[in-house]
């Protein structure tokens, strides 16, 4: 019964361990990325609004994501670059999407009244 009881503490315990390495390298990679992302100057250009609203004082914007080196996840670089439209600062997009492996297009639904448009 005790043998029973220390094989299932150790197997608890190596899974612990084997939980808390994959949370480090986890970790890891996201300060790399994130220093990848901080070296290469990833900037947001051909910065658009939609035509019209999407919905009551709500606009659509799109934009492309610059400068993004190779081997950074191009769709974790999106949703942690932030961009400012109208002087306010939006921290991620509603959601990325990559067309023809290169555009990045960034929609984000805007109050217009708050940003005066």
């Amino acid at each position: 019964m005790e043998d029973r009881k220390r094989k299932e503490e150790t197997d608890q315990e190596k899974r612990r361990l084997d939980w808390q390495h994959e949370v480090e390298d986890h970790e890891r990679k996201r300060r790399e990325d994130e220093q990848k992302r901080k070296r290469a100057h990833l900037t947001w250009s051909h910065l658009e609004g939609g035509d019209r609203c999407l919905s009551y004082n709500t606009k659509e914007y799109t934009a492309q994501l610059s400068n993004v080196p190779p081997g950074l996840d191009r769709l974790e670089a999106c949703m942690a670059t932030p961009i400012v439209i109208h002087g306010a600062t939006l921290h991620k997009p509603d959601w990325c999407e990559v067309v023809c492996s290169t555009l990045f297009l960034w929609f984000m639904p805007i109050n217009v009244t708050s940003l005066g448009v």
